[in-house]
């Protein structure tokens, strides 16, 4: 066969070329490509040699004018047809450059047409766009136009920093807010980061709460910012605003009810034009003043030291009948408040007006409820300074633990019947928080670890059951945190916490689990309990989540496993528990401890105990050998827990769970790069790909 051709070509060709055409001395066997240079050269000579015969057979003396025109004619078609795909493709990109709302994409695609083609075509066929902009990206690339745009905000504040420190100081004052067990919300930080922090309610509104600053300003002298950027603050530093006092705080709650019960009474007595309408107006325009005086100035003024009796807690908490109770002022009350005189003098003139038998019964009540709302505020104020003085003289070696009993949580489904909903019964847990402090990089820092018992069953909520959990509590702290041996235990007053019988039993927890019980603090009614609060916040929207996802959360392992699903709640660890059933002998225990409802505060001793009636009123009043007020020797018969599932820690550690949000963050950061040029990487494949269907050459 190549014998054929070979003698085809010798015996065809080399006569039409007259003498300009060797005979053809071999075939290529392999690709052109992988011969030597020598064989390439062979054969392009052979071939033009070839075609130039050719050309002179048709267009004698011609051949090279009739090749030139040849490759001419070919070259406009392919011009022809590359031209009307390059409109398609350039169209294209026109199209998701005006469609596009991001400056960076719009740049990115700007800069790939201007590449291609000029300024001038670019201007008429896009409306509105600048030579500048055309400029611009012809100067740039793809990553140095999305470096350009990635630049984090340049925020410029033009407050004054003292004066904004000052403002924050004030709105974030414990007193006027109050963190609540129910409810999440989540805070963006500076960095971009999101964390989740539990629902706090602010207890004024915000003009309120801005005519205190002001007051509180003015009085030490001090220029705040203005009212309108005071205003902006408080809205960004947003919180839930309180419309209603149902389960904040009772106490408070009867207060407002007694104004409000003493105005409904001077309206009635006015109706019978027993006063005139301007005295009604006046006697209720003062007690709408004082009441928004207890509501917001009055928890400020208060100070152990204070030269206004009204306001000073040594001389108002102090118990005239008892010394060991009382705490002698060093100063003189030379000073009178005129807002407390108000209070005062406009409740004296109210009990003075004639009103019936049956009013004058509610108007006692009335006046009792508002005593007790401003004692109240004197004793929440007094009672923190137990919390805020521990943290601030607290060593290494030593923690306070905050107790709660959370409420009961009702079982749930991802899909529940009706007749299941009706008649559950709620499983019972109990919260302890454990808060310490931890030296690093010569900065101490306050750490907190949550401990949370589950009960298998309905166990009740008494002195043993609370005993119980102290005791497993310490021995786990005694484990996990063997630096620490001295706790000070802090609680509500709810009958399982104040008791007789677990104050004899806090020195047999000491000695069986290691950790010294220093104090007993209890806060005041219906206050003092946010840290307990705030780590139940997040157990139940954990909760929440994971029966969002399709589980069942209907008993005490299935609770635990919904809060330990994935990385679990920060800080906390849950534990499934029962109270040993047998407690019929701990339950007939009694004691002979007397006053109980008044001890506020207890000090413990290696035998005995320092009882007081307030936080640091007095010397206080010391129980001498505390086991012998007991009909029973709790050492031998304190409670025992049954450990279902014992407190377990998340398996990742806190550099994997950092590692895990660099990656993630990392993730999140690619995609937003690259999703524009992907988007417009689709398009120019979706353009070539009909271009290549219709023998495009590109």
């Amino acid at each position: 066969m190549m014998s054929r051709a070979i003698s085809m070509y010798d015996g065809k060709l080399v006569p039409v070329g007259s003498g300009e055409i060797s005979p053809l001395k071999y075939q290529l066997q392999s690709s052109i490509e992988t011969v030597s240079k020598t064989t390439q050269l062979y054969v392009e000579r052979k071939a033009d040699e070839a075609i130039s015969a050719v050309l002179n057979a048709i267009a004698p003396g011609q051949s090279s004018i009739l090749l030139a025109r040849i490759f001419k004619q070919k070259a406009d078609n392919n011009q022809g047809s590359s031209d009307n795909y390059y409109d398609e493709m350039f169209n294209s990109l026109i199209k998701l450059y005006n469609e596009a709302d991001n400056n960076i994409v719009k740049e990115q695609l700007l800069s790939i047409m201007a590449s291609k083609t000029t300024k001038e075509q670019l201007l008429n066929r896009i409306p509105g766009l600048t030579k500048y902009r055309v400029d611009k990206v012809r100067m740039m690339n793809f990553q140095s136009i999305y470096d350009q745009h990635d630049q984090p905000p340049v925020k410029r504040s033009r407050m004054d920093p003292v004066k904004l420190e000052h403002a924050l100081s004030f709105f974030f004052n414990p007193a006027f807010h109050q963190i609540v067990s129910y409810g999440t919300r989540d805070i963006k930080l500076e960095s971009g980061e999101v964390i989740t922090v539990p629902e706090v309610v602010r207890t004024a509104c915000h003009s309120t709460l801005i005519d205190m600053y002001n007051s509180y300003s003015e009085e030490n002298e001090f220029t705040p910012l203005s009212r309108a950027t005071l205003y902006n603050i408080l809205n960004v530093c947003s919180a839930s605003k309180r419309r209603n006092l149902h389960g904040l705080d009772n106490i408070t709650a009867d207060g407002h009810s007694g104004f409000e019960l003493i105005e409904k009474l001077i309206k009635g007595i006015e109706n019978e034009d027993i006063i005139s309408r301007e005295k009604k107006n006046e006697l209720i325009q003062q007690l709408k003043s004082g009441k928004e005086y207890l509501k917001g100035d009055y928890k400020l003024h208060i100070s152990p030291n204070s030269e206004c009796a009204d306001h000073c807690i040594k001389w108002g908490l102090s118990d005239p009948k008892v010394p060991n109770y009382q705490s002698k002022c060093d100063h003189d009350h030379s000073i009178k408040c005129d807002r407390c005189d108000n209070i005062s003098s406009v409740l004296i003139k109210v009990s003075n007006l004639p009103f019936g038998s049956d009013d004058k019964t509610e108007l006692k009540l009335a006046l009792d409820q508002i005593e007790n709302w401003k004692c109240h505020i004197m004793r929440t104020v007094n009672q923190d300074l137990a919390r805020t003085d521990m943290f601030d003289n607290m060593s290494e070696c030593q923690a306070v633990m905050v107790n709660d009993w959370a409420m009961k949580f009702l079982p749930c489904s991802h899909r529940e019947k009706q007749s299941d909903w009706f008649g559950q019964k709620g499983l019972s847990w109990h919260v302890a928080v454990c808060i310490y402090k931890e030296k690093k990089d010569d900065q101490v820092n306050l750490k907190h670890q949550t401990f949370v018992h589950i009960l298998e069953s309905a166990s009740k909520q008494d002195w043993i059951a609370v005993a119980a959990f102290i005791r497993h509590t310490l021995s786990e702290i005694s484990v996990q945190m063997g630096h620490l041996k001295e706790v000070f235990l802090r609680s509500d007053n709810a009958g399982c916490y104040h008791c007789g019988n677990l104050w004899i039993a806090l020195n047999c927890i000491s000695q069986q689990t290691g950790i010294k019980i220093k104090r007993y603090d209890y806060s005041e009614a219906q206050s003092g309990k946010s840290y307990c609060d705030a780590k139940i916040a997040h157990l139940r929207q954990k909760i929440r989540m994971y029966v969002a996802n399709g589980n069942n959360v209907t008993t005490a392992e299935e609770m635990k496993q919904a809060i330990d699903e994935g990385l679990g709640v920060a800080g906390c660890q849950v534990a499934v528990v029962d109270v040993n059933a047998d407690q019929s002998e701990l339950q007939k225990v009694k004691h002979k401890w007397s006053g109980i409802n008044s001890i506020t505060n207890l000090e413990v001793h290696e035998h005995s105990i320092t009882q007081y009636k307030a936080y640091n009123i007095g010397n206080g009043k010391l129980v001498d050998n505390v086991n012998s007020l007991c009909s029973t020797d709790l050492s031998q018969a304190l409670p025992n827990l049954t450990i279902i599932q014992p407190f377990t820690t998340c398996s990742f550690k806190p550099k994997d769970t950092e590692t895990l949000k660099n990656i993630q963050t990392e993730i999140n950061k690619n995609f937003k790069r690259t999703l524009p040029f992907l988007l417009a990487g689709l398009q120019f494949l979706a353009v070539r790909q009909n271009s290549s269907s219709r023998g495009a050459i590109f």
